[in-house]
């Protein structure tokens, strides 16, 4: 942690950027504590299935799988864990939901049993998340909170993941996965603000900025997201219009856009990388001396909507992680529908 505030020392405009940074979450946190007479949940039910994988660029290393499954429905408000999410500012429109999701991490050489020390180690993460997602139109923001709780380690099988995959598609099962960082609890909060900053009736500009801390990530990330196309606003909801509904009262029924979004991550622990905070009994992980302190993002996609349903594809790009590291390029296909 003293290298990447020397980072910030050493450079005034990173420093600027990150006590703004700073200033905005605690504003953000302290207005949000204001009374919701007017926040309303989201009547619309959405279920969304989500594939994340490297073969598309033809690598296998790095963030090698992700499988996300998320569930939007009104009644997990009453859950009691939506009383410890951080309240927002009234007159909002809330959606709660809860989210299964693993993700896989490997080296850059899979066909060795061996422990390469100076590389990424195996790392796979399972863990369920409870989250409150809220469109305020006054500020034309949305912010998300969500709460994770799961394992990083062999119990969130990854090597039975991958294998089974890689059989599918006759390729080989990676052989080091007996290396990889030991089991060990995933306890995150993640906390979430986008604002529109510009916009007209085919562009829009917005700012971001998320914070994670726990047992799993403790980063800060900011950046921007510029989408062109046909869209309804970026605060109105999440887009899918249930012609049965109130929610997408008003909203356009079909729409089309692409998007770019990049993105700076300042990152102070990674537990893929530097194994779980309580067991220290991986057979190898990575010293945060080696570490990157700033990970460079970019995003970039296309979405197709109609009615109920949405299509997304993604290409996501990520700067080194570590020293001898290299840059990383995956893509996803998600769906989601309102029901």
């Amino acid at each position: 942690m003293p290298r990447i505030y020397s980072y910030i020392k050493q450079n005034i405009i990173l420093k600027i950027v990150f006590v703004a940074m700073l200033q905005l979450l605690f504003y953000t946190i302290i207005t949000a504590q204001k009374a919701k007479e007017s926040s309303k949940t989201g009547s619309d039910r959405y279920i969304e299935l989500k594939f994340q994988n490297d073969f598309f660029y033809k690598t296998d290393r790095y963030f090698s799988n992700g499988l996300v499954f998320n569930f939007v429905f009104p009644k997990i408000q009453k859950s009691p864990l939506s009383k410890i999410l951080i309240p927002v500012k009234k007159a909002s429109l809330d959606y709660y939901g809860i989210s299964f999701v693993q993700e896989l991490y490997t080296p850059t050489r899979t066909d060795v049993p061996e422990i390469s020390v100076n590389d990424r180690p195996y790392s796979s993460v399972l863990y369920l998340g409870h989250k409150r997602t809220s469109f305020i139109a006054k500020t034309k923001s949305k912010i998300s909170n969500e709460l994770i709780v799961g394992i990083i380690g062999s119990y969130s099988y990854g090597y039975e993941t991958q294998a089974k995959f890689h059989e599918a598609i006759n390729n080989n099962v990676p052989a080091g996965w007996d290396n990889q960082v030991a089991n060990d609890l995933v306890l995150n909060y993640n906390y979430s603000i986008e604002t529109e900053l510009f916009s007209n009736n085919y562009v829009e500009l917005l700012g971001n900025l998320d914070v994670r801390a726990g047992t799993l990530h403790d980063d800060i990330l900011t950046g921007f997201k510029i989408r062109a196309g046909w869209f309804n606003p970026n605060y109105s909801g999440f887009g899918q219009i249930n012609t049965k509904g109130e929610d997408g009262r008003g909203l356009k029924k079909f729409q089309s856009y692409i998007y770019v979004q990049p993105a700076m991550r300042a990152v102070f622990y990674n537990a893929t990388l530097q194994g779980g905070m309580f067991n220290k009994k991986s057979p190898v992980t990575m010293n945060y001396q080696r570490i990157a302190p700033f990970v460079g993002m970019l995003n970039s996609g296309f979405v197709l909507q109609y009615a109920n349903f949405q299509l997304k594809i993604e290409s996501s790009m990520l700067s080194r992680e570590f020293e001898g590291g290299l840059t990383h390029r995956w893509a996803s296909v998600g769906l989601q529908v309102n029901f």
